[in-house]
């Protein structure tokens, strides 16, 4: 499938940089137990020796794309600010994996008693911790058993409010060393977008899987809709969500002639009758093979699995702003000096392959807006 990538970044904090390709190559250390399973240590780490230490704690697992696009915007961030991978610092990933084969609560505390083990031991100068899970797990339980330590974490891609854990307490001055972002659902640019291709469409149905990350975004949803609704030129059908292969499959077909739209957001945690996880490109295939909708993803990779519109947070783009604040924390100021915001980043993404299967066309003047365009 052919692919062309735009990547535009307009910051405060820093002048563009020059793009930089990283690289990393697993290697989990053979410790008998398995206890460090997930771990990664960047390629080039032996031929020389960084004097910094840089830990990335990811919720999920390798080849997440969302994750992956953090990552290696935390990397491009530092880069800007003057630190680069193996020649300044020394960058070790951590995947919790609690998406696929850890996903019970007592399993998702055990992998962050995992990362813990690696901060206690390996002693990072800073510790970046993308998603909920890593937040909660890692940094926020770590800043609690050790009350007396300033380590310096920042996070991403949290959807509640993290004012709810006592190290941070307050989003403009945190209580610890400990900031980050939040990851707000662009709903109203998600509208708006929808309506310049689609300008005639009245009403969509939105779907997602019900992982908590998921209904954290519904009630976020609902909140914003109950402000907007009255003037919003699409009426919401509906807010479907289920875990269940089944259930999709009867909420998509069900609406096929009662929908103009079909907003999607994650299917990353739906499973099949056995309770075993559908590889989320599987659903994305079956909604693009049964639907005659055109889907409006709400998360921007939605699009590299065949959607029609992706509409999300700019995950690479909200690395970069992360990984400089890291840059500047490195130089010597404190995490707390940093308010923990939503900086904003959207990604809009095409794909024409699915258009020419809808028999659509897309407008020039949205593809010349796009950041990416598949097909």
């Amino acid at each position: 499938m052919a692919e062309y990538r735009k990547k535009v970044i307009s910051m405060n904090l820093a002048s563009a940089g020059v793009w930089m390709i990283v690289a990393l190559l697993l290697c989990t250390p053979a410790l008998g137990d398995g206890g460090d399973e997930g771990m990664e240590l960047n390629d080039g780490e032996m031929m020389s020796n960084p004097s910094l230490r840089v830990l990335v704690v990811n919720s999920y697992h390798p080849g997440w794309l969302l994750e992956e696009d953090l990552l290696s915007g935390i990397v491009e961030g530092l880069h800007r600010e003057g630190f680069a991978a193996t020649l300044d610092y020394e960058l070790l990933t951590f995947w919790m994996d609690t998406k696929v084969n850890y996903t019970s609560p007592e399993e998702i505390e055990a992998r962050g008693y995992v990362a813990i083990g690696m901060i206690e031991e390996l002693k990072p100068d800073i510790v970046f911790v993308n998603n909920d899970n890593a937040l909660e797990y890692v940094a926020i339980a770590y800043l609690q058993a050790h009350p007396e330590e300033d380590l310096p974490f920042i996070f991403a891609g949290t959807y509640i409010d993290p004012s709810v854990y006592s190290p941070i307490g307050d989003l403009d001055h945190p209580n610890r060393t400990i900031t980050g972002t939040l990851e707000r659902i662009p709903y109203e640019g998600i509208f708006g977008e929808a309506l310049k291709v689609f300008p005639n469409a009245t009403r969509i149905l939105l779907i997602s899987d019900a992982s908590p990350s998921s209904v954290n975004s519904k009630k976020e949803f609902q909140e914003w809709y109950s402000v907007h609704e009255n003037e919003s030129d699409l009426e919401v059908l509906d807010f479907v969500q289920t875990n269940s292969f089944e259930e999709w499959k009867s909420a998509v077909l069900e609406y096929q002639n009662g929908t103009d739209l079909l907003g999607i957001q994650a299917y990353q945690d739906i499973r099949d009758e056995n309770g075993e996880l559908v590889p989320p490109a599987e659903v994305a295939r079956w909604t693009i093979g049964y639907s005659s909708i055109p889907e409006v993803g709400m998360i921007s990779s939605n699009v590299q699995d065949g959607m029609l519109i992706g509409v999300g947070v700019s995950y690479w783009e909200t690395g970069i702003y992360g990984g400089i604040i890291g840059g500047e924390v490195l130089k010597g100021r404190s995490p707390r000096q940093f308010p923990i915001v939503d900086p904003g980043f959207v990604q809009l993404s095409f794909n024409l392959e699915r258009a020419a299967m809808l028999n659509l066309t897309i407008p020039v003047c949205s593809l010349v807006r796009a950041d990416e365009v598949f097909g």
